[in-house]
């Protein structure tokens, strides 16, 4: 059996949020929108220019900036604006503070903080990712447990995704 204990910092919060944001469906269809709506305002902008039709530039100009300054937003505010969200969240969360424990062999994983634990069979598992910085262990589809992989060491982190792999599948595939 094999044990890692660890707290949980502001750095790791943000690493997990940030990934499961970033690979939100929703969020890529919106990325996706704006960065066409934007190349059909450069598209459009560069067709009157040819044509010398300049009388229905200024507003086109003005959505391309508008459609500029939110792929911008998208990129800029997350990393921005999840630190100080994930601080809040790391200081109002009693059961996120203090040691983790997390103890596994080849069938279950344990968890175990100062107000509760839990044990798992890897195979029940919903699904799991793997972020830069960790490891996210999905319980359903809307709760996960994240394991730091600075809390490993390397043979533990190869140990880990290969127990993942066996028991849940590759990363981010769902179980039914």
């Amino acid at each position: 059996m094999q044990t890692v204990t660890f707290q949980l910092a502001v750095a790791d919060l943000v690493d997990a949020r940030s990934y499961v944001h970033s690979r939100l469906l929703l969020v890529r269809i919106i990325r996706l929108a704006l960065f066409v709506f934007t190349f059909g305002c450069v598209v459009r902008i560069a067709y009157m220019a040819l044509q010398q039709d300049w009388s229905g530039l200024m507003p086109l100009t003005g959505w391309l900036f508008g459609g500029l300054a939110l792929i911008v937003w998208g990129y800029v505010a997350n990393p921005w604006l999840v630190p100080s969200s994930a601080r809040k969240q790391l200081a109002r969360n009693k059961g996120l503070q203090g040691d983790q424990v997390v103890s596994w062999d080849a069938e279950n994983f344990a968890l175990e903080g100062s107000h509760g634990q839990s044990r798992w069979a890897w195979a029940d598992l919903y699904r799991w990712q793997e972020s830069r910085g960790g490891f996210l262990l999905w319980q359903g589809d809307r709760v996960y447990f994240y394991l730091p992989k600075r809390s490993l060491m390397d043979n533990q982190t190869t140990e880990v995704r290969g127990l993942l792999v066996s028991a849940v599948g590759r990363p981010g595939k769902r179980r039914r």
